[in-house]
């Protein structure tokens, strides 16, 4: 039987998306302070930096962030995400 484009697309996708569904949970195990507990400032810190970084990564994965990304520019991204996993600025 022949699968539709649009439907191996569609698995494709939730696959290249669906990554950070895996890393979450060790992201709670490392980062005590995304289950809220800590100083506010400190969660707060905390839940931008991974939610961009994990927003960061998915787009530099995917291809797509608000616009599809060319090639260069996926490079670009997984570069800022890597020096950010790092810790340097």
């Amino acid at each position: 039987m022949q699968i539709s484009a649009a439907r191996r697309s569609g698995k494709q996708l939730a696959c290249l998306a669906g990554w950070s569904t895996f890393i979450l949970p060790f992201l709670f195990v490392l980062t005590p302070s995304l289950l809220m507990d800590g100083p506010t400032y400190l969660i707060v810190w905390n839940f931008c930096r991974i939610f961009f970084g994990l927003f960061i990564s998915t787009a530099a994965i995917a291809g797509f962030a608000l616009t599809p990304l060319t090639l260069p520019m996926r490079l670009v991204t997984a570069t800022c995400r890597r020096r950010d996993r790092t810790g340097h600025s």
